[in-house]
């Protein structure tokens, strides 16, 4: 979460150190391909990105970022394709929250007052 604080470097090693430890943890590489991305390195990033997309395919957030990395690579089609796919995935997550809420609600209505 260094990256987000405008250190892209230091988030770099700490992901490096993270994926040492766990290589296939999709969140490492997730915030790995954002570092890459703020550093302009867009081909290491859209790889790391496409390992965090594979590794929890229903999380929008990877292919969002690997659509940014496809467009600075100038693979419009493929950034265009995950574009997408965030706004279908991103769609059903919504979806999700508002069905979860619902059910919060209607259990709460329906349930009796001690």
């Amino acid at each position: 979460m260094l990256e987000q604080q405008a250190e892209p470097q230091s988030a770099l090693e700490e992901e490096d150190k993270a994926l040492a430890i766990c290589p296939d943890s999709a969140e490492a590489h997730e915030d790995r391909g954002r570092a890459l991305l703020k550093m302009e390195r867009y081909k290491e990033a859209a790889a790391d990105l496409q390992k965090a997309a594979g590794a929890d395919p229903s999380e929008p957030r990877p292919h969002f970022l690997l659509s940014q990395a496809y467009r600075a690579l100038g693979r419009t089609q493929e950034a265009q394709a995950e574009m997408r796919m965030f706004s279908k995935l991103q769609e059903a997550s919504q979806a999700s929250k508002a069905n979860r809420a619902r059910q919060i609600l209607e259990n709460k209505e329906t349930s009796p007052t001690p």
